[in-house]
């Protein structure tokens, strides 16, 4: 009887660390995320673009990888990813809280009103892939 009570608190024990575990690798999981695009340009203009990413939590700032999606997830969201011409640069900015940012940006001007874009975000335990539609303002009169 002894032994089936010890056998019961080392399951119990068990399951409670697992879970402990689930928590813990869920909360860095949720700790990323792409947020609501804003957009600090208008048409003939450089694109600027700052998308908040989030508390990096227990992942650094050297293990998180932005840039382009691969033409895969592109073709997933129904767009071409021919469609943008102008060469697109990624970087990862981060604060002193640990808040993160990624800036999108162009070294050209931008002529079209608006552009789809597919932003990836990997880490060694996880990948974000979001698309965005950005409507460029005219310029004014």
């Amino acid at each position: 009887m002894r032994s089936s009570r010890l056998h019961g608190a080392s399951r119990a024990g068990l399951r409670a660390l697992m879970l402990m575990a689930a928590l813990l690798a869920t909360g860095t999981v949720q700790a990323l995320s792409l947020g609501n695009a804003s957009l600090q340009s208008r048409v003939g203009e450089p694109l600027r673009v700052s998308i908040p990413l989030g508390s990096l939590g227990a992942v650094t700032q050297g293990e998180i990888i932005v840039g382009r999606a691969p033409e895969a997830d592109y073709a997933r969201f129904g767009i071409d990813p021919a469609a943008l011409s102008t060469p697109l640069r990624f970087e990862l900015l981060v604060d002193k809280r640990g808040n993160a940012s990624v800036e999108v940006r162009s070294d050209k001007p931008l002529s079209e009103p608006f552009i789809d874009v597919v932003v990836e975000v990997r880490w060694p335990t996880g990948r974000l892939v979001r698309e965005y539609t950005l409507l460029l303002d005219l310029p004014p009169r």
